[in-house]
């Protein structure tokens, strides 16, 4: 384990340090644009931008690593991040930051996908999984810990920007450094939504509408906070909470759908979404239970998309395995463009309780085509199923990180 760990530290180091200023940059943008004045279903359409670039990013991505390599790639695109962050400090305009989103999401999941690359060509059968697990214990604890970057008095209103500017540039360094040799290029293999939706539909909704709520509230959160009157310390409590809840309820909840009939926990999982929304709604006044509820509510969020892959995964061959689950992540990245901008809307015409109410709203229409589909289908045995993993949702590369691909490799 501990030699696992060694052969890959310069990679988890480099994405724990992007982390820490990658993670916090969506809550304190949107903090800033809340106290401007700027409107909510502005920021909305702001704030979805990175995940158009989440979309479109790793087609563009793909081809610089096939002429530069993932060295030279990882280098560009993490230069140019720290670059766009340090442009907000002297171009202070929603239109211009709309841009600097879409361009930073590109960046990131070209990120994203040069050090899984490296981790998918270290892994083997023996410790995938383990490799698996330490990418997303960084990816999660590191950017709910980076939350706490938003204490820093800054009466200046720009040394944050520079803070995550530099975290973003010390990045490069342990990946700059490495002496891993560098991986082969991974294809981004395509798989039709169409199809996807006829193999599995529980599994493609579950998927989008974990988009729809985390790009919800990863945009929006941060508005919902301010407009409660939160003060930057809760504020980042609250984020941290809700990230570091993903972490936390993942593996064990998600296990217990294994060998069950999913399409039940996955209703569950919902039905909870409805209830935790409207409890949050209700006790925001009350700190601790509320940041309970905040890490319970992330955890059901951090479930949606592995979830979704995972009683997906148990109707497909295993030849489409690795594809469809690329087409899962388009799924979520088109929810997640979704999410915020319906998610303002409902904010701008009510008031901050509307988000809450956007979630259990999702949650009752995820019921809803669950029961649906309930009826219109079997259940598999519990033979026949694949067992859930954990999964953060970062680039389409991480699919062959999966420990179940491992299986079709063999």
């Amino acid at each position: 384990m501990t030699k696992n760990l060694i052969s890959i530290s310069s990679l988890l180091l480099g994405i724990a340090i992007f982390m820490l200023g990658n993670g916090p940059l969506p809550t304190y943008l949107a903090i800033r644009l809340t106290n401007e004045g700027i409107a909510t279903w502005i920021i909305g359409l702001i704030m979805s931008q990175y995940y158009v670039g989440f979309i479109i990013g790793p087609y563009f991505v793909q081809k610089l690593i096939e002429s530069v390599g993932h060295i030279r790639s990882f280098i560009v695109l993490g230069s140019t991040m720290s670059a766009i962050t340090l442009f907000h400090i002297f171009i202070n305009h929603f239109i211009f930051w709309g841009f600097f989103r879409l361009t930073i999401g590109v960046c990131a999941i070209g990120m994203f996908m040069c050090v899984e690359s490296w981790l998918n060509a270290r892994a083997t059968n023996n410790n995938r999984g383990q490799v698996f697990s330490y990418y997303i214990i960084a990816v999660y604890l590191f950017s709910g810990i980076g939350q706490f970057i938003l204490q820093i008095p800054d009466e200046r209103d720009f040394m944050i920007f520079i803070i995550f500017s530099i975290l973003m540039s010390f990045a490069i360094i342990p990946i700059a450094l490495t002496k891993l040799p560098p991986p082969e290029i991974i294809n981004i293999e395509k798989f039709s939504l169409m199809k996807l939706w006829n193999k599995s539909p529980t599994g493609m909704t579950f998927a989008l509408m974990g988009g729809v709520v985390s790009g919800a509230f990863y945009s929006i959160g941060p508005v919902f906070a301010q407009l409660n009157n939160f003060d930057k310390n809760t504020t980042a409590l609250f984020i941290s909470s809700v990230t570091i809840g993903g972490l936390i309820l993942q593996w064990p909840v998600g296990k217990i759908s294994d060998g069950k009939d999913r399409r039940k926990f996955m209703l569950a999982v919902a039905i909870l979404l409805i209830t935790i929304s409207i409890l949050i709604s209700i006790f925001n006044s009350n700190i601790y239970l509320f940041l309970i509820l905040s890490i319970i509510f992330g955890g059901l969020i951090a479930l949606m998309y592995p979830l979704g892959v995972a009683y997906t995964n148990d109707y497909l061959n295993k030849d489409e395995l690795l594809s469809a689950t690329s087409g899962l992540v388009i799924a979520y990245g088109i929810g997640a463009i979704i999410g915020p901008l319906f998610a303002s809307l409902i904010i701008e015409f009510t008031n901050s309780s509307g988000l809450f109410s956007f979630f259990s709203g999702i949650g009752i229409l995820t019921a809803a085509i669950i029961i649906w589909r309930m009826s219109q289908r079997d259940s598999l045995s519990a033979d026949m199923q694949s067992d859930y993993v954990a999964m953060p949702k970062t680039s389409p590369i991480i699919n062959n990180l999966d420990p179940r691909g491992e299986e079709l490799k063999n």
